[in-house]
């Protein structure tokens, strides 16, 4: 590991998890780049060569094991052309593979733990990534990597399977889905009234395709790739009495913290989508930006209800929710 003096000790680490998962040292792009471009090549195809050798000599034994008589012409051609296949599939995975620990280590985290990452999660993790071979895919693989390795069991083996299956079209709409959540997991849709102390949603009514940037056909999309439940949910918000005058809830939106003020209600059942625990596990790649049409029609739409909304942030993060409420006259731009 003489190679890997003068790097920092996070990417020591994801070289290190790297280099155990394709089975022969991971040299970073950068070191890639020193060495001539055409051994490199030969190199790579050397390295799946080897990988294929006990592949092709299995299917060699197969091919033997069909007929006594000699092999004809044809076999042979058939065969060659089998192992070209085979050779061409291994270097296509090990570029991709390669591809994955460059964007890796691109978004090396600051520090890691001591704890190494699980062997099986390592294992399975290259097994469903030396297919992915689409740039916008790579760079995910590449932070959920890295967000392993800084903190092991970040991602469970469920979710590698499920994002196995991702689309890069999938990926880009839960991008957007993650700009209306509230507490981190839900997309509220909107509410009307039902009587005095409790206020509920017309699951008809639905700002999340309205004004969300996302239409019907994109949340059965997300319910497909399981990043989000297919079932209505309802999301209850306790008002407190705070005055006598009104009661008072919080909903967070990220960095933005909604204040919702009401007379008389007690509780507002918003219905609601929320993130499956793949979901949740994404969310934790994607940087947080509220989507501020949204946010604008959501006060819009429950002002009518005698609800009251206020935009605001955190006084100090580790405070409570009404208390620590601090108002703010606009919101930020996003």
């Amino acid at each position: 590991m003489d190679d890997l003096l003068g790097l920092s000790k996070p990417a020591e680490k994801i070289i290190e998890v790297v280099s155990a998962g394709i089975g022969t040292l991971y040299r970073p792009r950068a070191m890639r780049k020193e060495a001539d471009a055409k051994a490199y090549e030969i190199l790579k195809i050397g390295e799946a060569n080897r990988k294929n050798a006990l592949e092709e000599r299995k299917a060699e034994a197969q091919m033997l094991m069909l007929t006594d008589q000699a092999m004809t012409p044809e076999m042979l051609a058939l065969a060659e052309r089998a192992k070209q296949r085979l050779l061409h599939r291994e270097v296509k995975r090990q570029a991709n593979l390669e591809a994955i620990a460059d964007y890796a280590l691109a978004h090396a985290p600051l520090e890691v733990p001591e704890t190494d990452v699980n062997p099986q999660w390592r294992d399975r993790f290259f097994q469903h990534a030396e297919d992915v071979s689409l740039e916008e895919l790579q760079e995910i693989w590449g932070k959920i990597l890295s967000k392993e390795v800084s903190k092991p069991g970040t991602f469970s083996l469920r979710t590698l399977e499920i994002l196995s299956n991702l689309s890069a079209t999938e990926a880009q709409l839960f991008e957007r889905f993650s700009r209306l959540l509230v507490f981190g997991r839900f997309a509220l849709k909107i509410l009307v009234p039902i009587n005095p102390h409790t206020l509920d949603f017309d699951f008809e009514t639905d700002i999340v395709q309205s004004d969300g940037d996302l239409n019907f056909e994109h949340i059965i999309q997300l319910q497909h790739a399981n990043l989000i439940h297919a079932a209505d949910l309802s999301l209850p918000i306790q008002l407190d009495q705070r005055s006598e005058a009104e009661r008072v809830g919080i909903l967070r939106f990220n960095d933005i913290w909604l204040r919702l003020r009401h007379q008389t209600a007690t509780v507002l059942n918003f219905g609601a989508y929320r993130t499956t625990q793949a979901g949740e596990e994404l969310l934790k790649l994607i940087p947080p930006r509220p989507n501020k049409k949204y946010l604008t029609a959501l006060k819009t739409h429950i002002k009518p209800q005698g609800v009251t909304l206020d935009y605001g942030v955190a006084i100090t993060p580790a405070g409570g929710l009404i208390g620590n409420f601090r108002e703010i006259e606009e919101l930020p731009e996003e």
